[in-house]
């Protein structure tokens, strides 16, 4: 549906990004299978030991936050930055598995989140690339070799050289 493409278009107008939000929605509108894919896989593992979850505030809100990531990601299942909206939630996700996996009796339960959570991270690597391998702070000098950020997007080419040669705040 055009549901969240309008959700964008609001927030564009309401916050005076409507540049960003009209970038966001350049980028596509494709089916993000893999969106579906991770849904399916945590909810296969949150629901499978369900039972197990205490009926205590701190569990049930995590619970909670983790089906919401779920939801969000099923949401915008069309966008190109349906993760980013996710992110809010994915610490529901990250301690509701980890409180399943570590409970007694779970050790495959607890093995299959591991492969599953290496193949998410080898996605990861190999989607952004260079965005995230090998990492480089801003603090140190220079630039990462082949980063196309760097060529297509640097306005000020003697950050490269020094990153604090002019204040942050110039004041008079």
């Amino acid at each position: 549906t055009g549901l969240p493409s309008g959700l964008y278009s609001v927030y564009g107008d309401a916050t005076g990004a409507d540049a960003r939000t009209e970038q966001y929605e350049a980028y596509g509108h494709r089916l993000r299978i893999e969106y579906v894919l991770e849904v399916f896989v945590f909810l296969y593992f949150i629901f499978t030991r369900y039972d197990k979850i205490p009926d205590e505030p701190k569990h049930v809100v995590l619970l909670n936050a983790a089906l919401a990531f779920c939801a969000f990601l099923l949401f915008f299942v069309t966008s190109s930055t349906a993760g980013r909206q996710s992110w809010y939630y994915m610490m529901g996700v990250i301690a509701t598995l980890t409180y399943l996996a570590t409970l007694k009796g779970g050790r495959s339960y607890a093995d299959g989140i591991y492969v599953v959570l290496l193949l998410l991270f080898i996605r990861f690597v190999t989607s952004w690339g260079m965005l995230v391998s090998p990492y480089k702070s801003f603090l140190t000098d220079g630039h990462r070799e082949g980063d196309f950020t760097f060529y297509g997007w640097e306005y000020d080419e003697k950050y490269d050289k020094d990153k604090f040669y002019r204040k942050a705040i110039d004041i008079l």
